[in-house]
């Protein structure tokens, strides 16, 4: 798993990597210009890193909402 995390966070394509629990173990957001390059960085991915046994992916086709912000109040609630 260190292993793994180490070669994710040198990847330049990945922005972001978020381990969580559930069917998969990380999430991650990449980016790719083009579909084939996106497919070589996948048979890389598997090719290095043999523990991984599948992945899935979900492409965006639009944003809906974007930030980093956390609400967090002035005050106190009552």
């Amino acid at each position: 798993m260190t292993r793994l995390r180490e070669w994710l966070a040198a990847q330049a394509a990945i922005q972001q990597i978020f381990y969580v629990t559930g069917e998969a173990d990380f999430v991650l957001v990449m980016t790719a210009p083009d579909p084939q390059s996106y497919d070589a960085f996948m048979a890389r991915m598997i090719a290095e890193n043999p523990n991984i046994r599948r992945f899935t992916t979900h492409v965006a086709l639009n944003v809906v909402k974007q930030g980093l912000a956390i609400p967090i109040p002035l005050e106190p609630a009552d």
